[in-house]
């Protein structure tokens, strides 16, 4: 996690066959036809896309992205008992029958059961992370479970169309038509599955961004060529990617891993569950990651206020990923270095 931001992580919670239900469920909703995914589009229910004219927002701005998402949260969205904002598939979607809808999947009671196995993850990486970074165990998960009301986390069940030849992934990318522009992820870490290839990593070679940070190197160190994209492998097990939350608590030393996904000649789909911290998390840099020869980088903000502030930026067209300033460089996250007021500690230490 410190040398890449992310690994593989394996688990009872999320065996295959459960993840293969998972995928039958986002084949069926993505395949309903316009006139019924109309009926669940934002802002009144949780579908996005270019088809029903609510495409994802911009994270480098000029481009636009063809992703098609069903999402889901506990908290973000209005999650009564109804399935006013979720519909009803049939029954042999998947193996299994959920809360008693054995003719019919109900989906919205489908897609809390993952929310909460994948919970019993993020709970186990938290304190896995900790121990990692020889932090008292529940430095993390502190902030993610008990009082003080539910993460701030996603399940986004994402299906990105094919490109049907060469020729129109030439004429997409000509007119800045994306899968997803790169970006870092706001929260404090994802979990990502994906059926196919598509998906790529902005790693560094050897040095930091840090260094990259400070400009154009003419001398063999960290120039645009350190930083390149590579493709994320296909596997079994979910990704585990760092976030922004992760890297201010850690002063850098844990990056958020940026990424991007292309445009290819195959139809991808994608399970992506955002952990973020419960709403009122103040996100600092921690006391062991801050030394004289290494200050604090990242000023305080709260989780609720960091993604109200980006996602208020994204509405407005700032983007969340600054192009490039060097020749080849394929440029750095907006959002986990984002600067915030000296005034919201004082805020948040008031309330």
């Amino acid at each position: 996690m410190t040398t890449k931001g992310y690994f593989y992580a394996d688990g009872v919670d999320l065996p295959p066959a459960y993840v293969h239900s998972v995928y039958n469920v986002l084949s069926a909703l993505h395949s309903m036809p316009l006139e019924a995914k109309m009926k669940y589009a934002k802002p009144h229910g949780t579908y996005s896309g270019p088809d029903v004219g609510s495409s994802e927002d911009a994270y480098e701005v000029g481009t636009a992205a063809s992703v098609r998402s069903f999402d889901y949260s506990r908290v973000n969205f209005n999650n009564d008992s109804s399935e006013t904002h979720y519909p009803t598939l049939p029954g042999n979607t998947t193996d299994d029958s959920v809360d008693g809808c054995t003719s019919s999947i109900c989906t919205k009671s489908f897609l809390d059961d993952l929310y909460e196995r994948q919970d019993r993850i993020a709970v186990a990486l938290m304190v896995g992370f900790a121990e990692m970074l020889d932090l008292p165990l529940t430095t993390f998960s502190q902030h993610f479970t008990g009082s003080g009301g539910g993460d701030l986390g996603t399940i986004r069940l994402l299906h990105y169309p094919a490109a049907t030849s060469a020729g129109e992934v030439h004429t997409r990318e000509k007119a800045n038509l994306v899968g997803i522009a790169p970006h870092t992820d706001f929260e404090f870490f994802t979990l990502m599955h994906q059926n196919r290839p598509g998906l790529q990593f902005l790693v560094n070679s050897d040095a930091s961004r840090e260094t990259h940070d400070a400009g154009c190197s003419m001398d063999g160190g960290d120039s645009a060529g350190s930083r390149h994209w590579v493709d994320a492998p296909v596997d079994d097990a979910f990704l585990v990617i760092a976030g922004d939350m992760l890297e201010r608590f850690t002063n850098g030393a844990v990056k958020a891993l940026p990424h991007r996904v292309l445009h290819t000649q195959h139809a991808r789909d994608s399970i992506i569950r955002f952990n973020a911290l419960k709403a009122d998390t103040l996100v600092a840099p921690l006391d062991p990651f801050v030394t004289p020869s290494r200050p604090a980088r990242y000023s305080p903000v709260t989780m609720k206020v960091h993604m109200e502030t980006t996602m208020a930026n994204l509405k407005l067209g700032k983007g969340a990923w600054a192009p490039g300033v060097c020749p080849g460089d394929p440029g750095t996250s907006l959002t986990a270095t984002y600067q915030y007021g000296a005034q919201l500690i004082e805020e948040h230490t008031r309330s």
